[in-house]
Order: C-alpha cells, then structure tokens, then sequence
C-alpha cells in the first residue's frame, strides 16, 4: 500500500515534473514516484556494489518490473 506525503517544491521544479509527467502520460504523481524509484536503486545499487555478493540484497519482481517499466520510456530523467 502507497503512502501519502506531502512535500514543498520550487514553482519551477513543480511545473518542469508537470510537463514531463504529461509527456509521458503519467500523472504527476505516478511519474514523481517512478523518478524516485529510479533515483533510489540507483543509490542502492551503487551501495550494494561494495558488499560481498552473499550480503547483497536478492532483486524482486518489483525491481524487474521497474526496470524494464523505465527502459521503455518515452524520455529519459
């Protein structure tokens, strides 16, 4: 189940995730929660590099699912 937050953005920054959303036909806030996944494993990536492979974290459907959800895309972040 997704959280509600709320969060206080520049008027610029709202409008430039506005007009990308819409390019990719998505809401904003679909495409804010898409960004910030993409944003997070990418970190979370980088982490887990320097841990031994048995320490890792094992991937998930959601991970895959993402990932190939972002490959597609129309425009890149």
């Amino acid at each position: 189940m997704k959280k509600q937050i709320s969060i206080c953005v520049d008027p610029e920054v709202l409008e430039r995730l506005k007009q990308l959303a819409k390019q990719e036909e998505r809401s904003l806030s679909r495409y804010i929660n898409r960004i910030l996944k993409q944003h997070t494993e990418k970190h979370q990536t980088k982490a887990n590099s320097i841990l031994p492979a048995n320490q890792r974290p094992s991937k998930t459907n959601e991970d895959h699912r993402f990932r190939r959800s972002y490959s597609n895309s129309k425009a890149p972040v």
